[in-house]
């Protein structure tokens, strides 16, 4: 998809910008709603405005989130007694919110997500359930979801005892769903092993799928922003972030720098090499190298190639300047009705897609980061 226009925009505009531009230009804020996807965006929006101060993108996050979170701070749509992790996520933008404005429903709002963190339901290992409707399960997506935004509450709440619960929560999963043959991390871990997709001995999901296991290196990269360096667990996140990236780095494709959907299935018959986790892996391995949690020059390189890959084969500039992102993975949940059983298919049958918001958010956040090079 690369062509020379689409290097000559870049030299023009940050590319961070076009990608941000896109999503804008599919949000709707009066449509918004309190979800993952849209937190994810959010929160991708704010580092762009940080970045560039760019007004008009504060303001659209500030319509958002005020259209959702009453004057009472109580959130439209939001239901505790679900005990949804992905209702966590859309929460971390209102620490900047309240630093900029004061307006205590943003405060209200983070008191009755960190109240549902309290509550949250737990494996006997003490791992958070995915939600209440999927009991004894956890997902490498919910790391995302909840551990950047935990951390921060531990800080704003004075509340050091959840710095631990956030290290727990990393080094269970780690433990429990990484694959000793492979390095990698499964999809999602059920402790009781009822679910049809989990291994009978060991409770993993069969597929290792790329998306997910970018979600967990950045939540690991952003949650070690705000984790103090004194904690006794971190040296343990830093050795189980160490672990994944060079079990990742020994699957990236030679000839593209990327991912295929399922890592470890190389060119299996309906694999695809996949835009997003390409993206994810680049902004985490990155920022992981640059801020000092991991050393060594090969993870800026991998980094470096995996950007350039999506460059060069995935990403176009629209007639209007916004980039467009090609060969994303569509969601993949587990379970549910009709029931996903993990297997390979799950991964492959809807193909890839373009434009997909996940996907742009991704590459937005490693555009960001590539620009940071040292």
């Amino acid at each position: 998809m690369s062509n020379e226009s689409t290097n000559a925009l870049s030299l023009q505009t940050p590319l961070y910008g076009r990608a941000v531009d896109a999503i804008v230009a599919h949000h709707d804020p009066l449509r918004a709603r309190w979800r993952p996807r849209d937190g994810f965006l959010l929160a991708t929006i704010e580092h762009a405005w940080e970045r560039s101060g760019r007004e008009d993108w504060r303001l659209l996050i500030r319509e958002t989130v005020n259209g959702l979170v009453v004057e009472s701070g109580r959130v439209a749509s939001y239901r505790r007694e679900d005990y949804d992790l992905g209702m966590i996520a859309p929460g971390v933008v209102l620490f900047r919110l309240l630093a900029d404005t004061g307006d205590d429903r943003y405060a209200h709002a983070l008191s009755t997500l960190r109240g549902q963190l309290r509550g949250q339901p737990r494996t006997r290992s003490g791992g958070f359930w995915h939600s209440r409707a999927c009991p004894d399960q956890m997902w490498v997506s919910d790391a995302y979801r909840v551990a950047p935004f935990y951390a921060r509450c531990a800080s704003f709440f004075g509340d050091p005892d959840a710095y631990h619960d956030v290290a727990h929560q990393i080094l269970l999963f780690e433990d429990r769903a990484r694959d000793p043959l492979t390095g990698l991390l499964s999809h999602a871990w059920d402790e009781s092993r009822r679910q049809l997709w989990a291994n009978p001995e060991t409770g993993r999901s069969q597929c290792c799928w790329g998306r997910a296991l970018g979600w967990w290196m950045m939540a690991v990269v952003d949650s070690l922003d705000h984790l103090p360096h004194s904690h006794p667990d971190r040296a343990r996140i830093l050795s189980a972030l160490e672990r994944l990236a060079r079990a990742i780095m020994r699957y990236q494709d030679h000839g593209s720098g990327l991912w295929f959907q399922v890592i470890d299935q190389g060119k299996r018959e309906g694999n695809f090499l996949e835009s997003s986790s390409a993206c994810m892996f680049a902004y985490s391995l990155g920022k992981a190298e640059r801020l000092g949690y991991l050393h060594g020059a090969e993870f800026r390189e991998t980094a470096r190639r995996a950007f350039e890959g999506v460059r060069r084969r995935f990403l176009e500039i629209s007639a209007d300047g916004a980039a467009i992102l090609h060969s994303v993975s569509a969601s993949v949940p587990l379970g549910g009705h009709p029931y996903r059983d993990g297997s390979f298919s799950c991964y492959t049958r809807e193909g890839p897609v373009s434009d997909e918001l996940y996907g742009l958010g991704a590459l937005a956040l490693a555009s960001m980061e590539m620009e940071l090079a040292p």
